[in-house]
């Protein structure tokens, strides 16, 4: 079984890129306010139960996400059953270089304030909520 969280520091350390492990208590409020915010629903894929979303069906549709968060910090975590720990990343570049460095798993991205969810999933589909929406319905 592949561990997430391990894959994710071991390409942080090798790129140089520092990363923050934010606490399980943390990670299970983003969780919990994502979902309240964005989902109808309960599955245990997020992406699954999203209720007013964007989507561009592109395989390297991941990398374009460092355009939207430019040079804020962003919250990466993942489907519970895959990875229970988050990241906090000091902007976008870090993140989708760390990305670049590992293999595929599905993620989720937003900003301390949750104010967007990006998610990429195991379809090569990125979805777009909040305050997302609009720079995705650009790259269409």
């Amino acid at each position: 079984m592949w561990n997430i969280s391990e894959e994710v520091k071991r390409a942080a350390d090798v790129l140089d890129i520092n990363i923050t492990e934010l606490s399980r208590d943390v990670s299970l409020e983003i969780i919990k306010i994502i979902t309240e915010k964005y989902t109808v629903g309960n599955s245990c894929f997020l992406w699954d139960d999203l209720t007013d979303y964007v989507y561009v069906n592109n395989s390297d549709a991941w990398s374009w996400i460092n355009e939207y968060i430019g040079n804020t910090e962003v919250i990466m975590f993942f489907n519970e059953s895959d990875e229970k720990k988050s990241f906090l990343f000091k902007n976008g570049d870090d993140l989708v270089a760390v990305l670049g460095e590992t293999y595929g798993f599905e993620f989720y991205v937003t900003n301390k304030e949750k104010s967007y969810l990006l998610v990429f999933n195991h379809h090569d589909i990125l979805m777009a909520c909040g305050d997302a929406k609009n720079w995705l319905n650009t790259k269409k």
